[in-house]
């Protein structure tokens, strides 16, 4: 194993990996990027050709191309190996753990399914015919490996059994069901099969969309979660959007499968599905290493709306973005595609930002009844879902002007709604140091102090400047410093460009400073508010104004360091 892992490290430089996923620029010996595993603004991950190792200062993650397509494209040790070793041209000789052996074997019964299935569909004309009637291409068919599950209790438990396989390894792989007397059969029935891709392309399951509707069955019916499958990590056409969503830098989500796949065959194969479950924070992490703008389409019934209303919610919390594609009601994305492609692709394209949506709804309204209601109970909640402090400050500014309220007395009100409110999990963007919470600045500043060098005194004054009580951050117990100083060392070794480094972490302090004191600002004015002390409220507000044209003229105040 370790000469196949040498073997690919020697074909392959980490550059050339990371920058195939990700956007990289050089920054002195080394190369910098904006990490892929936390949302940030400005590039906090470094690579070093040397170590052939990542860092990143922003979420301390770290490691070689192996950790970085295991992390990147949530697969395990042996798939980035095998993913690594196809595109180096290195032969894997053989592997030895069980639980290797194990998955191995759930793969291979999945795909002998995925080809089952697919043969059924070429033999019957029924399940062809509907397919047409939905305006699937042959491509299509072909691209996703669509199949068809017969109409038969045993006819997969049979075929599978007749190639070796195991009613365990069926069971596993989520293919059948036992009843009360034990018997099994098979969990899909007369049904058009949709494979599962994990990003390797691979199939981890299925789901079945039934082909003559029962009033008992479900329309929709997905494999259980296995070994390989987990609904809440998987979304549908991942391994094939993933490319397109780096290059337009936007993802759409969709409902369903046939949404996914009319989306694509229109051209917009950014587009992934959140396959018949809600949407969850571990969707979004995976999404966010690619792009910070979600554009959601659900279907227009009600309980689409319902579902986008979570969905939004849940996406602004994470630090996205939110835009919607509005359909005419009755309308999917796949029944728009199918009626005409340019319906779909003009939803796509006129996609706006959700609380823009409502707050321009609001201008437009005459009866105040209503634009009131519509402040309360969609703007506001969806304004205290955002991350950003400074993006909220703002939304509440143009709220404040449209409907006339003051900003204090929306303040006032988005205080009143209860996080859990909201339905979503913050997913934190830490700018810390792995062992400790200090920024890395200050743990930087460590490092050139102990190494004694002769830039030191020049960024102490700058983040004085910035902080001037920073000192008293640094960690008094030596063993915290020596964790801090090892990571420091990792990243920062002969080679480095020290004056490039200081001024992106100088940069990444004084925004993390400057947040901290806009969330200070805006709590003094949430006391003020109560105190009804008028001039006060506008000393506070006056200071936030100050603090966000501080943020964003920091990228020039640095560009130019």
């Amino acid at each position: 194993m370790s000469t196949t892992v040498q073997k690919i490290k020697e074909r392959l430089g980490i550059i050339d990996v990371i920058a195939s996923y990700i956007d990289v620029e050089k920054s002195g010996s080394n190369f910098k990027a904006k990490c892929p595993f936390h949302h940030e603004k400005t590039p906090s991950f470094y690579i070093s050709p040397e170590r052939q190792s990542y860092y990143c200062f922003g979420c301390a993650v770290k490691g070689d191309i192996f950790t970085f397509v295991q992390e990147f494209e949530g697969v395990d040790f042996v798939t980035s190996l095998k993913m690594l070793a196809d595109r180096a041209g290195v032969v894997i000789e053989k592997f030895e753990k069980n639980e290797v052996q194990n998955n191995a074997s759930i793969y291979d019964i999945l795909e002998e399914t995925t080809k089952f299935f697919q043969n059924n569909l070429k033999d019957n004309n029924e399940a062809l015919i509907y397919i047409k009637k939905r305006n699937l291409s042959i491509e299509s068919l072909r691209t996703w490996r669509l199949g068809l599950a017969l109409n038969d209790w045993r006819s997969l438990k049979e075929h599978l059994s007749h190639l070796g396989f195991s009613n365990k390894e069926m069971m596993d792989a989520g293919l059948i069901k036992e009843n009360e007397k034990g018997e099994s059969y098979d969990r899909f029935r007369d049904r058009i099969m949709f494979p599962i891709f994990d990003t390797a392309g691979r199939t981890i399951a299925f789901t079945g969309r039934i082909i003559h509707p029962k009033d008992e069955e479900a329309k929709y019916l997905n494999s259980p979660d296995t070994e390989l499958f987990d609904k809440s990590k998987t979304l549908y056409g991942y391994n094939i959007a993933k490319t397109a969503i780096r290059l337009n830098q936007s993802v759409i989500l969709v409902e369903g499968q046939m949404d996914l796949l009319m989306s694509h065959q229109a051209g917009l194969k950014n587009t992934v599905a959140s396959s018949g479950t809600a949407l969850t924070t571990q969707h979004l992490e995976i999404l966010r290493r690619l792009t910070d703008t979600l554009i959601i389409a659900y279907d227009a019934d009600n309980a689409g709306r319902s579902a986008t209303i979570r969905a939004w919610k849940l996406a602004l919390v994470a630090g996205f973005t939110v835009k919607v594609a509005f359909l005419p009601d009755g309308l999917d994305p796949a029944d728009a595609v199918a009626k005409d492609a340019e319906i779909w692709k003009l939803a796509v394209k006129d996609s706006q930002n959700i609380i823009d949506y409502f707050l321009e709804n609001m201008k437009g309204e005459n009866d105040r009844s209503i634009a009131d209601k519509t402040l309360k109970e969609k703007v506001l909640p969806l304004v205290k879902s955002i991350q950003s402090a400074i993006d909220r400050s703002r939304f509440l500014q143009k709220a404040s002007f449209i409907s006339g309220v003051s900003e204090g007395a929306l303040i006032e009100e988005l205080n009143r709604i209860k996080d859990e409110d909201l339905g979503a999990r913050e997913i934190p963007l830490p700018n810390k140091s792995a062992h400790s919470n200090i920024p890395s600045a200050i743990g930087f500043y460590l490092y050139l102090k102990t190494k004694n060098s002769p830039e030191v005194d020049n960024f102490k004054i700058k983040l004085l400047e910035i902080d001037k009580n920073f000192e008293e951050r640094i960690p008094k117990e030596e063993n915290e410093k020596g964790k801090i100083l090892f990571e420091m060392e990792l990243q920062y070794g002969e080679g480095s460009n020290l004056k490039a480094v200081m001024n992106e972490l100088l940069r990444h302090f004084e925004e993390e400073t400057l947040k901290i004191d806009f969330a200070k600002t805006m709590e003094n004015m949430k006391k003020l508010e109560a105190l009804r002390d008028i001039d006060a409220i506008n000393k506070e507000l006056a200071r936030t104004k100050e603090i966000s044209q501080k943020l964003s003229g920091l990228a020039k105040k640095y560009a130019s360091t």
